[in-house]
C-alpha cells in the first residue's frame, strides 16, 4: 500500500508541474522537479530529458547538472555523465556532492575502481 501511496503522490506531482510548464514551457525548476519525479517512477529516459532541458533552460542551474550526470551514469552514458558531472564542479567545489562528483569523474575515466 505505501508504495501505491507513493506512485500516486508523486504521479500527482508530475501533473502539478506539468501545469507549470503549460504557461511557462522553459520553467526550469518544474522542468527540474519533473526530472525527479520520472526518475523516482522509474523512467531514467524522460529524467534526462527532463534535466536536459532544465540545463538547457538555465546553464547554471547546479543541481539540474548534478541529477542529469547522475542518470545518464545509471544509463550508461559515459560521456554525457561526465560532461554534466564537470559542469556541477564549475559552481560548487567544496560541498559532498561536489567531492562526490570528483570521485565519479575519477571513476568514469577508469582511474579508480568504483567506490561508491
Amino acid at each position: 500500500l505505501g508504495d501505491v501511496y507513493k506512485r500516486q503522490a508523486f504521479n500527482d506531482s508530475k501533473r502539478c508541474f506539468e501545469r507549470a510548464l503549460s504557461s511557462s514551457p522553459e520553467h526550469s525548476r518544474a522542468l527540474y522537479n519533473l526530472g525527479n519525479v520520472s526518475d523516482e517512477l522509474n523512467d531514467p529516459e524522460m529524467a534526462v530529458e527532463y534535466y536536459e532541458r532544465a540545463t538547457n533552460a538555465d546553464p547554471d542551474f547546479a543541481d539540474a547538472h548534478y541529477n542529469l550526470a547522475a542518470v545518464a551514469e545509471k544509463l550508461g552514458e559515459k560521456d554525457k555523465a561526465l560532461k554534466h558531472w564537470s559542469i556541477y564542479l564549475e559552481s560548487d567545489t567544496t560541498s559532498l556532492h561536489a567531492e562526490i562528483a570528483r570521485k565519479r569523474i575519477v571513476f568514469l575515466k577508469g582511474d579508480l575502481p568504483d567506490s561508491d
